[in-house]
């Protein structure tokens, strides 16, 4: 009977142990959605670009600058496979924000990382090319 009552114990700290763990020391959830952008027209979205500082290179671990440019532009070229069904075209480079011809507008800013947790962490702006103005805004979140 000691045994099993010690075995249940155990298993309930086991249980709730992690879970009170996360809630104290995990990233902050954010359950709430922000944006209520209708992109289920919008076949046309210009992705713009992620700014992370090519100097920083060693920051990250990387040996030269050149390796962590390589890093940048091929993360900023990505953006082109994550909305399936529709056209994107991604930014070039940093000051590339042509985004004629497109529908929707996505600028990225305030963008940091998050050393300890590995997070990127940005803004992302929601933006009508048309008339250049402010959709919606997610705040900096990782």
């Amino acid at each position: 009977m000691k045994r099993l009552v010690v075995t249940a114990v155990l298993l309930l700290f086991c249980i709730s142990f992690p879970t009170s763990l996360e809630a104290r020391h995990g990233v902050k959830r954010y359950l709430t959605k922000e944006s209520t952008v209708d992109m289920k027209n919008m076949d046309y979205i210009f992705f713009g670009w992620v700014d992370l500082d090519p100097d920083e290179w060693a920051l990250y671990g990387y040996g030269t600058k050149a390796e962590w440019s390589d890093v940048i532009n091929s993360l900023n070229a990505s953006f082109s496979r994550c909305l399936a069904g529709r056209t994107i075209t991604a930014a070039k480079d940093k000051g590339d924000e042509n985004a004629a011809g497109n529908e929707l507008y996505i600028k990225f800013s305030d963008v940091r990382i998050d050393y300890n947790n590995y997070h990127l962490i940005l803004s992302i702006h929601f933006i009508d090319p048309k008339t250049n103005s402010e959709i919606a805004l997610i705040p900096a979140r990782p």
